[in-house]
């Protein structure tokens, strides 16, 4: 029997942003800043124990990410392809910033 395979869905376009966050006790929607109200909130970020200031710093960070992954993974590749271009000689400096690009390019681009 043969198996249909699933495509990979794509994220809601960035950037994101933050709204209705108009004081304690409200939910704090992140919505695609292209797409506004047309499809409804991304995710809603609620206090925990009436922790208004961690609920809105999680959502601030989770926007910070989302919006400078795709600029901060094509950094990493860019300096790993300007090293490996040049041919420098390679030293354990080197190859320690290597693995350390690698491993932030491998970990932002899991699926």
């Amino acid at each position: 029997m043969m198996m249909a395979t699933k495509a990979a869905t794509e994220h809601t376009a960035t950037p994101w942003e933050l709204v209705n966050d108009s004081g304690p006790f409200t939910e704090i929607y992140i919505e695609s800043e292209p797409l506004g109200w047309k499809s409804g909130p991304i995710a809603i970020v609620r206090p925990v124990s009436g922790d208004c200031d961690t609920a809105r710093a999680n959502a601030e960070h989770i926007i910070r990410c989302v919006n400078s992954h795709d600029d901060l993974v094509k950094a990493c590749e860019y300096v790993m392809k300007w090293f490996a271009a040049w041919s420098v000689e390679c030293g354990p400096a080197e190859d320690e910033l290597f693995e350390r690009l690698q491993a932030a390019i491998d970990k932002a681009e899991r699926d």
